[in-house]
């Protein structure tokens, strides 16, 4: 969205139209699947969200809502596990 410069936040709303601004990440341990990350008001094309349970066999995003598109694209999630 190149909205992250403030310079362009006059153009927030108009222009990040498609872009996923309420989600929510869940991961599944064992059985169970848990909220790790909650976000309203995203504007960002690329977020980092750092999922501290162990044992994660998947992970699953929600989108609530968009910028004002009626449909919304998720193009690419990438999981890494941290060694420590």
């Amino acid at each position: 969205t190149d909205l992250t410069n403030p310079s362009y936040s006059y153009l927030r709303q108009a222009d990040a139209a498609g872009t996923v601004r309420d989600y929510t990440l869940e991961a599944r341990c064992g059985d169970t699947w848990k909220t790790v990350w909650s976000e309203k008001g995203n504007y960002q094309r690329r977020r980092l969200c750092e999922i501290a349970e162990s044992g994660v066999s998947a992970v699953r995003i929600t989108v609530e809502a968009t910028w004002g598109s009626p449909s919304a694209r998720i193009l690419e999630v990438r999981v890494y596990e941290r060694e420590n």
